[in-house]
Formats: C-alpha cells, sequence, structure tokens
C-alpha cells in the first residue's frame, strides 16, 4: 500500500511566445516529495514495513501552453507537457515490525538512486534515478508579470526499488 504527502518545489523558466497565443516552455526547478509505503514481507508473513521516503529531484519540465486574454490585464493559461524528474538526495525512514518475535526496528539512510532489477546486489536502489511524468495544469497571468498557477503531475515511470522487475 502507498499514500501521498505534501511537498515544495521552486524553481526558474523560460518560454518562447508566437504570435498566435501559443508559448512553448522550458524550466528547472528543485522538487521535494513525500510519500510513504507499507508492505508485507514475502519470506515471513510476520513482518510488516513502513517505509517513509523524503527525495529531493531536480525537475525538468518541458511542454506548450496556450493564453487566454480574459481582459487587457488578466490571461487564462493552460499548459500541457512531459516532465522529467533527476534523483539528487533524500532519505528514507523504515519503521519494521517482527510480530514473531515481538520486536520493532527502525532505521533511516540516504536515498540510493538507480535502476538496478537485481535489488538483492551490492548497489541496492531505493528509487529509479530518471522518472518521467505527464503535467498539465492552469494559472492567471495578472498584467503579464504576476502568475499564479496550479499543477497536476502523473508519473509514468515505476520509481519503487527493482524498477520494471518490482510488481508495484
Amino acid at each position: 500500500n502507498g499514500k501521498g504527502g505534501a511537498g515544495w518545489q521552486a524553481g526558474a523558466g523560460v518560454e518562447y511566445h508566437t504570435q498566435f497565443g501559443y508559448f512553448f516552455y522550458l524550466g528547472t526547478e528543485f522538487a521535494s516529495q513525500q510519500f510513504g509505503k507499507d508492505s508485507a514481507s514475502q519470506s515471513f508473513d510476520s513482518v510488516l514495513s513502513n517505509y517513509k521516503y523524503k527525495p529531493l529531484f531536480v525537475n525538468i519540465p518541458f511542454g506548450i501552453g496556450y493564453q487566454f486574454n480574459l481582459t487587457k490585464n488578466i490571461g487564462l493559461r493552460v499548459y500541457g507537457g512531459l516532465n522529467t524528474q533527476i534523483g539528487v538526495g533524500g532519505k528514507v525512514t523504515r519503521n519494521a515490525n517482527y510480530f514473531a518475535l515481538d520486536s520493532t526496528a527502525h532505521d533511516t539512510h540516504k536515498l540510493n538512486f538507480g535502476r538496478s532489477i537485481q535489488v538483492q546486489s551490492e548497489f541496492r536502489s531505493d528509487l529509479a534515478n530518471t522518472l518521467w511524468g505527464i503535467n498539465i495544469g492552469a494559472g492567471l497571468n495578472f498584467s503579464k508579470s504576476v502568475e499564479v498557477a496550479v499543477f497536476y503531475q502523473e508519473g509514468l515511470t515505476n520509481i519503487l526499488p527493482g524498477g520494471d522487475a518490482a510488481a508495484e
């Protein structure tokens, strides 16, 4: 089972505007996310682990948009495109309950990013090194200088350990 959490992002971008109201955008951002994963052990039925991931990514969103001029000073902008996330840091915390032994374990380590199919190898990856997703958004542009926008991003890449070999 997985559950989402809050995060933040900050960055800068550039736009190329056409004469027909369309524009192309490209950005670079730092993004911090948070999500949890609960899992039961495959080898021992009496082990339940809770993981809390807090990765730090460099986002590179790019795509196309269009601005509808509502008034002379207010425009409605719509966006659509792709987003690439590159893992650069973060940590993962694991809490495990061993019911047969009536004990618990707690550990925290820095996130390891990679695409290893062999999750039991020496290089154990916590998350994929590069994640792909699509994004859509809308915003209000005031006086062509300030914009308030909302974006939704949906991941297309399996980000869990073992990459494409992971059943999740």
